[in-house]
Protein backbone atom coordinates (compact mmCIF):
# COMPACT_ATOMS: atom_id res chain seq x y z
CA UNK A 1 0.00 0.00 0.00
CA UNK A 2 2.88 2.39 0.88
CA UNK A 3 4.38 1.77 -2.50
CA UNK A 4 0.99 2.52 -4.88
CA UNK A 5 1.07 5.95 -2.56
CA UNK A 6 4.39 7.34 -3.18
CA UNK A 7 3.69 5.70 -6.70
CA UNK A 8 0.48 7.60 -6.95
CA UNK A 9 2.18 10.94 -5.06
CA UNK A 10 4.93 11.05 -8.10
CA UNK A 11 2.86 10.57 -10.79
CA UNK A 12 0.68 13.29 -9.21
CA UNK A 13 4.32 16.04 -8.96
CA UNK A 14 4.62 14.54 -12.81
CA UNK A 15 1.61 15.54 -13.90
CA UNK A 16 1.41 19.29 -12.05
CA UNK A 17 4.95 19.93 -13.52
CA UNK A 18 3.78 18.95 -16.91
CA UNK A 19 0.53 21.34 -16.36
CA UNK A 20 2.63 24.59 -15.55
CA UNK A 21 3.04 26.40 -18.11
CA UNK A 22 7.18 26.58 -19.53
CA UNK A 23 8.34 30.19 -18.23
CA UNK A 24 10.16 30.49 -21.44
CA UNK A 25 7.52 29.23 -23.48
CA UNK A 26 5.51 32.43 -21.92
CA UNK A 27 8.48 34.85 -22.52
CA UNK A 28 8.89 33.81 -26.22
CA UNK A 29 5.31 34.18 -26.89
CA UNK A 30 5.05 37.84 -25.29
CA UNK A 31 8.24 38.41 -27.37
CA UNK A 32 6.34 37.17 -30.28
CA UNK A 33 3.34 38.75 -29.54
CA UNK A 34 5.25 42.74 -29.15
CA UNK A 35 7.32 41.96 -32.57
CA UNK A 36 3.52 41.27 -34.23
CA UNK A 37 1.87 44.33 -32.30
CA UNK A 38 5.22 46.02 -33.69
CA UNK A 39 4.96 45.47 -36.88
CA UNK A 40 1.28 45.63 -37.70
CA UNK A 41 1.62 49.11 -36.27
CA UNK A 42 4.20 49.76 -38.42
CA UNK A 43 2.23 48.83 -41.33
CA UNK A 44 -0.54 50.84 -40.19
CA UNK A 45 1.56 54.18 -39.79
CA UNK A 46 2.34 53.42 -43.53
CA UNK A 47 -1.06 52.80 -44.30
CA UNK A 48 -2.07 56.36 -42.87
CA UNK A 49 0.37 58.34 -44.13
CA UNK A 50 -0.03 57.12 -47.96
CA UNK A 51 -3.18 57.87 -47.20
CA UNK A 52 -3.18 61.36 -46.43
CA UNK A 53 -4.44 60.77 -42.47
CA UNK A 54 -2.56 62.46 -39.93
CA UNK A 55 -4.77 61.69 -36.74
CA UNK A 56 -3.86 58.09 -38.00
CA UNK A 57 -0.43 58.45 -37.86
CA UNK A 58 -0.61 60.31 -34.68
CA UNK A 59 -3.19 57.80 -32.55
CA UNK A 60 -0.17 55.14 -33.33
CA UNK A 61 1.87 57.43 -30.37
CA UNK A 62 1.54 57.47 -26.57
CA UNK A 63 -0.04 60.47 -25.30
CA UNK A 64 3.10 62.38 -24.19
CA UNK A 65 4.98 61.06 -27.23
CA UNK A 66 7.93 62.68 -28.65
CA UNK A 67 8.95 63.24 -32.47
CA UNK A 68 11.56 64.60 -33.74
CA UNK A 69 11.76 65.00 -37.37
CA UNK A 70 15.01 66.51 -39.37
CA UNK A 71 14.92 70.21 -39.35
CA UNK A 72 12.39 71.45 -37.34
CA UNK A 73 11.59 71.66 -33.91
CA UNK A 74 10.36 68.49 -31.42
CA UNK A 75 6.29 67.73 -31.67
CA UNK A 76 5.20 66.58 -28.20
CA UNK A 77 1.86 64.90 -27.68
CA UNK A 78 -0.32 63.81 -30.63
CA UNK A 79 -2.17 67.11 -31.43
CA UNK A 80 1.60 68.48 -32.05
CA UNK A 81 2.70 65.00 -33.73
CA UNK A 82 -0.47 64.96 -36.17
CA UNK A 83 0.33 69.24 -36.89
CA UNK A 84 3.67 67.78 -37.87
CA UNK A 85 2.95 64.81 -39.90
CA UNK A 86 -0.38 67.03 -41.74
CA UNK A 87 2.59 69.37 -42.62
CA UNK A 88 4.59 66.97 -44.34
CA UNK A 89 1.87 65.26 -45.75
CA UNK A 90 0.51 68.96 -47.26
CA UNK A 91 3.99 69.78 -48.66
CA UNK A 92 3.20 66.46 -50.80
CA UNK A 93 5.02 63.81 -48.78
CA UNK A 94 3.92 59.99 -49.91
CA UNK A 95 4.67 56.56 -50.97
CA UNK A 96 6.35 55.74 -47.48
CA UNK A 97 8.15 52.55 -47.10
CA UNK A 98 10.10 51.27 -43.56
CA UNK A 99 12.47 48.65 -43.81
CA UNK A 100 13.34 47.37 -40.48
CA UNK A 101 16.89 46.63 -39.51
CA UNK A 102 16.89 45.54 -35.40
CA UNK A 103 14.20 45.30 -33.03
CA UNK A 104 14.65 44.88 -29.60
CA UNK A 105 12.01 44.17 -26.86
CA UNK A 106 12.65 44.35 -23.48
CA UNK A 107 9.81 43.56 -20.80
CA UNK A 108 7.05 46.57 -21.87
CA UNK A 109 10.01 48.53 -23.88
CA UNK A 110 11.55 48.19 -27.36
CA UNK A 111 13.70 49.93 -29.34
CA UNK A 112 13.28 49.54 -33.23
CA UNK A 113 16.05 50.81 -35.98
CA UNK A 114 15.40 51.34 -39.97
CA UNK A 115 15.54 52.59 -42.69
CA UNK A 116 13.18 54.81 -44.64
CA UNK A 117 12.14 56.00 -47.93
CA UNK A 118 10.00 58.73 -49.42
CA UNK A 119 8.87 61.05 -52.23
CA UNK A 120 7.74 64.76 -51.99
CA UNK A 121 5.61 65.35 -55.10
CA UNK A 122 5.11 69.23 -54.21
CA UNK A 123 3.04 70.90 -57.66
CA UNK A 124 4.80 72.43 -60.07
CA UNK A 125 8.35 71.17 -58.35
CA UNK A 126 10.70 67.79 -59.77
CA UNK A 127 9.61 65.49 -57.41
CA UNK A 128 12.52 64.86 -54.56
CA UNK A 129 13.24 61.55 -53.28
CA UNK A 130 14.30 61.38 -49.69
CA UNK A 131 15.84 58.55 -47.62
CA UNK A 132 17.30 58.01 -44.32
CA UNK A 133 17.35 55.98 -40.77
CA UNK A 134 15.01 56.39 -38.03
CA UNK A 135 15.21 55.04 -34.63
CA UNK A 136 11.72 54.38 -32.28
CA UNK A 137 10.91 53.82 -28.92
CA UNK A 138 7.81 51.96 -28.32
CA UNK A 139 6.23 51.30 -24.97
CA UNK A 140 3.72 48.65 -23.53
CA UNK A 141 0.36 49.87 -23.03
CA UNK A 142 -1.90 49.02 -19.94
CA UNK A 143 -4.02 47.43 -22.50
CA UNK A 144 -0.97 45.21 -24.12
CA UNK A 145 -1.47 47.82 -27.16
CA UNK A 146 1.92 48.94 -28.49
CA UNK A 147 3.09 52.99 -29.14
CA UNK A 148 5.43 54.79 -30.04
CA UNK A 149 6.89 56.96 -27.33
CA UNK A 150 9.92 58.03 -28.88
CA UNK A 151 10.92 58.83 -32.81
CA UNK A 152 13.51 60.66 -34.67
CA UNK A 153 14.04 60.55 -38.16
CA UNK A 154 17.23 62.07 -40.54
CA UNK A 155 17.37 62.06 -44.53
CA UNK A 156 20.70 60.82 -45.94
CA UNK A 157 20.09 63.48 -48.59
CA UNK A 158 22.41 66.08 -48.74
CA UNK A 159 21.21 69.79 -48.30
CA UNK A 160 21.27 71.61 -51.40
CA UNK A 161 23.73 74.42 -50.91
CA UNK A 162 22.59 77.24 -52.33
CA UNK A 163 25.71 79.02 -55.02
Amino acid sequence: MKKQAIITIVALLLLASCSQKNPSNTKEANLNEAITAINEANESYVNFYNSRNAAGVASLHTEDAMVMPPNFDFAIGKAQIQAAISAEIEMGAGGLKFTQLELVVKDNIAYEIGLYELKVEAEGQPTIEDNGKFIVIWEKQEDGKWLMEKDIWNTNVPLAVAE
